[in-house]
């Protein structure tokens, strides 16, 4: 069952998109390394040309979060700030609810594309191949950074649209359900 997001925290909380480039997640360069190399390209490149970015200390995996970091509402709050939210696949290509979160924030992810549901995150993020070299990367962000053409506010509102209608906590729960059912009834 593909990740997904709940719509009670990851939503529009139409806030100003004042921050430009946000860095969010495990940034341990071993299991997130495309991640690991797009943070590195926001620090050393994209801040140093006047983009405003912000590079997010991991919380942790325990409760209570680590003191200064921002999880919940408030880490909902600085994606919808964004305009474009740098994540990915992991070293395995699957799909983390990090991509439905954002899209639900109304925020861009750039990111590759996951193995599974691969004609979707093509459509509803800024994809991106590990196989680009940095300055093609730059490029493409920058494009959609300038957005003087209006791609970054089609492809946010499409990746919006389409994560809204495949990807909240309602729509798992019923393939969650529709899969036990399934399972069960070949028994």
């Amino acid at each position: 069952l593909p990740h997904c997001a709940d719509t009670a925290i990851y939503r529009d909380y139409e806030l100003d998109k004042d921050i430009d480039i946000l860095v969010a997640g495990n940034l341990n360069d071993y299991y997130y390394p495309f991640r690991y190399r797009l943070m590195q390209l926001a620090k050393h490149y994209f801040k140093r040309r006047g983009w405003r970015v912000v590079i997010l200390q991991h919380p942790g995996y325990k409760l209570p979060p680590r003191e200064g970091t921002y999880v919940g509402e408030a880490f909902a709050r600085l994606m919808n700030r964004s305009k474009l939210v740098f994540t990915c696949a992991m070293r395995f290509h699957y799909a983390l609810a990090k991509y439905s979160e954002i899209a639900l924030c109304r925020s861009l992810a750039v990111a590759d594309v996951p193995d599974e549901r691969q004609d979707f995150f093509r459509a509803t993020t800024l994809a991106l191949d590990s196989s680009m070299t940095d300055e093609q990367i730059c490029r493409r962000v920058e494009e959609y950074l300038d957005d003087d053409n209006g791609l970054r506010a089609k492809l946010t509102q499409y990746a919006y649209e389409q994560n809204l209608a495949t990807s909240t906590m309602d729509h798992y729960a019923d393939r969650f359900l529709r899969a036990m059912t399934s399972v069960m009834d070949a028994r």
